[in-house]
């Protein structure tokens, strides 16, 4: 499906745009106090009722003429303690017309918001970013304007609820930003922890590095099976297994960090914990290992029926086809587990 900003100008869509509960995730930022936000393309003002019930004062502004009168008719000064925008800045990325430049007026957008925003503001912009050259674009120009701050992802596992929010930080303020799937909690540190937002330090050893390739063990032991025989293909599934715990046992001690001092933490960490462990069963052990059984069997099933090839050979080959197709499998399997999980216990995920 062709992205909507490439199909038409946002004034076309304005009608179509539905707020979801990002809405509510981002009025969590103001940090339990009443603030004065900027709601960056408010569309028909939904959010705009979320930061009302919260208690906070707000205008929105957007390219749709109704809602900037709405807007003018607020008579309000001062400077905002805060901003937030639903899939709105994604669309000053693309060139509606040739004499549009995505870099100069992101830029004008960045520095605009940063000189409405008082010195210990934070805007929080959710988007869907095209591809990582289009998060560096938004980045480099939010950083020359004067901003402090990186990209969350809320959701990573997932494909159809996965998230990107662009958060950003005023002033010199320092802040470090944890990150749950119901909130973004904002705690104070160094001054250069916010340099170093989404860096090494918050690297997933487990997903994030060749030690993810662990999880693809038992499916190597399956292509191998007619060759390395069935002792040496539990010991592939032994070490996919010690992986997938070892990731569920990350997870878990990340949650448990993220939400101690919550009241319902530990619904939160068992929740966190058997996401990972079904997740990672059924999508790096489970289905994979099982499809390239099949696969392999009945490729030597045919193979078999051939008097030409020898035995030897025969055996090569079986083990070749299910080597290349483990790439092809990798992908439509973890979206299939997401979906799966989407719609069975991610609905039930603690508040």
């Amino acid at each position: 499906m062709s992205r909507p900003e490439y199909l038409a100008p946002l004034k076309f869509f304005i009608t179509k745009m539905k707020p979801g509960n990002t809405r509510k995730k981002i009025a969590c930022l103001a940090g339990g106090h009443p603030c004065y936000l900027l709601d960056i393309g408010c569309g028909s003002g939904l959010s705009g009722s979320v930061l009302s019930d919260e208690g906070h004062s707000w205008i929105g502004m957007d390219i749709s003429t109704a809602m900037l009168d709405v807007a003018l008719e607020r008579e309000v000064d001062g400077t905002f303690d805060g901003a937030i925008g639903i899939s709105a800045l994604q669309w000053l990325c693309n060139a509606d017309k040739s004499s549009h430049r995505p870099v100069q007026r992101l830029y004008k957008f960045f520095s605009t918001l940063y000189a409405c925003l008082s010195r210990r503001a934070r805007a929080v912009l959710q988007f869907y970013p095209e591809n990582s050259d289009q998060m560096e674009l938004l980045t480099t120009q939010a950083m020359k304007a004067g901003f402090y701050g990186g990209i969350v992802v809320d959701y990573p596992n997932s494909t159809k609820a996965k998230k990107f929010f662009l958060v950003l930080m005023t002033g010199v303020t320092s802040t470090n930003l944890i990150f749950t799937h119901q909130r973004l909690i904002l705690v104070r540190t160094l001054v250069n922890a916010c340099r170093f937002v989404m860096s090494t330090s918050d690297l997933d050893i487990y997903r994030q590095t060749p030690i993810r390739y662990l999880g693809y063990t038992n499916e190597i032991g399956e292509a191998f099976r007619s060759i390395i025989g069935n002792k040496w293909v539990n010991f592939s599934y032994a070490v996919a297994t010690a992986y997938v715990l070892a990731d569920t046992v990350d997870k878990s001690f990340k949650s448990y960090k993220l939400n101690r001092n919550e009241k319902h933490h530990l619904k939160k960490v068992c929740y966190s914990t058997a996401d990972a462990l079904i997740w990672q069963m059924l999508a790096s052990v489970a289905i994979p290992g099982f499809t390239i059984n099949r696969v392999c069997a009945v490729s030597t099933f045919l193979l078999n029926k051939s008097e030409k090839i020898p035995k030897t050979p025969r055996k090569w080959i079986v083990t070749a086809i299910g080597l290349i197709t483990i790439p092809f499998i990798i992908k439509p399997i973890d979206e299939f587990v997401d979906d799966v999980l989407d719609n069975s216990l991610r609905n039930f995920e603690p508040k």
